[in-house]
């Protein structure tokens, strides 16, 4: 198989060197050859350099623009990961103030009912001591007609007692006097 290169051809795997034609050869130069070697060896370096440089420079573009590319994605990722979370989160803290919001009227309405209740039981302990001091000035009203009225029984059972004890005395006074009556006229008849 032959391989043709710009410098020479290859048959049987000796390398068979062709010359091409020199500078000077193609622009009739009447040139040293070293001179004319140098100009082609600097000027194959530069079209070298400035070819390398142009694909290195490809290369180091290709790659930055991939690695922004790269960056770009994951940072996407990143992001949009991060907003999922976020968004999640919400959701959750959105969750949690709708229970504490549910807790906090149940609360309320828990406490107005207590404080409603506490109202009832004012008001009742209220009326209770009302009542209960109506019932001790009627005791105290009871008691004093009593006192007054066992005062009254008391004179006038003293009266009925001395009025008693008088008429007692009339009827002994009698009954003696009875007695000794009859004992005259026990006498008498005898």
């Amino acid at each position: 198989m032959d391989n043709c290169t710009e410098f020479g051809a290859e048959k049987d795997g000796n390398m068979i060197m062709q010359e091409s034609p020199s500078r000077s050869e193609m622009y009739d130069l009447d040139v040293d050859s070293s001179v004319e070697n140098q100009l082609i060896e600097d000027e194959d370096f530069k079209t070298l350099a400035a070819h390398k440089a142009v694909m290195e420079q490809e290369t180091v573009e290709v790659s930055v623009a991939k690695f922004s590319q790269l960056i770009q994605g994951f940072l996407k990722n990143k992001i949009d990961t991060m907003e999922s979370e976020l968004q999640q989160k919400e959701a959750l803290l959105q969750k949690e103030k709708e229970k504490v919001q549910a807790a906090k009227m149940a609360l309320m309405k828990k406490e107005r009912g207590y404080l409603r209740e506490k109202e009832r039981l004012r008001r009742s302990i209220q009326e209770g001591e009302e009542e209960l001091k109506q019932k001790m000035r009627e005791l105290s009203e009871l008691k004093t007609r009593r006192v007054d009225e066992q005062d009254d029984t008391s004179s006038q059972d003293s009266e009925d007692e001395d009025e008693d004890e008088a008429e007692a005395e009339v009827d002994i006074e009698e009954i003696r006097e009875i007695k000794k009556r009859k004992r005259k006229k026990k006498f008498v008849f005898f």
